[in-house]
């Protein structure tokens, strides 16, 4: 029997029920005290427990959190993608593409392709004794105007590159059978990387 502030007395049994709204139990004796002592830390030892197994299944959770919102962000970015972001053809845009490839800005007021100041990128002009084939193209003699013409200069370089024909290359193998002079059976030929036997 434990001394209940107000005047109250009672007992404190394992599994009471936690009103923290009322005053601490007060023990008067020694055996009240260590009731209360044994109790509490019972009590104790199972919150401890119980925080634990409280602190595990957190961490659990937020593991799982994680892995749900990497994969989240992986399907919001499938979903972002269309053949204007990624590898994806025109053709699966559907709907939704038809409208996403219309310019949503105004026109910029400048000209199509390479702006003035653009540093332009073409392939190298091979130097004239490397090409295969050089065609002249000079003016007729006469004008239209029916004069002659005269100062003609190179003026501009221009090359055309084409690949080869792809031509297979065919080897022949031809075997020949033979028979030995001292022999009455014939001998089958052997096919060999030369073709000599």
């Amino acid at each position: 029997m434990l001394n209940l502030p107000g005047g109250r007395t009672g007992f404190i049994v394992s599994g009471m029920t936690r009103d923290f709204d009322i005053p601490a139990p007060i023990a008067t004796t020694a055996e009240e005290a260590h009731d209360l002592i044994v109790i509490l830390w019972a009590e104790v030892r199972r919150l401890t427990e119980e925080n634990g197994a409280l602190r595990q299944e957190r961490d659990t959770l937020l593991q799982e959190v994680t892995a749900f919102r990497v994969r989240l962000e992986r399907l919001e970015e499938k979903l972002r993608a269309d053949s204007t972001n990624s590898s994806l053809p025109p053709s699966s845009d559907g709907l939704k593409g038809k409208e996403g490839n219309k310019r949503k800005r105004g026109p910029s007021g400048r000209k199509r392709g390479a702006q003035p100041g653009h540093a332009g990128r073409r392939r190298e002009l091979v130097p004239t004794e490397q090409v295969d084939d050089v065609v002249p193209c000079r003016p007729d003699p006469a004008c239209e105007c029916g004069g002659q013409v005269v100062d003609v200069q190179l003026e501009e370089r221009r090359q055309q590159f084409e690949l080869p024909k792809i031509k297979p290359h065919v080897t022949e193998f031809q075997l020949y059978p033979f028979t030995g002079v001292g022999r009455e059976q014939s001998r089958a030929a052997r096919l060999t990387p030369t073709g000599d036997e």
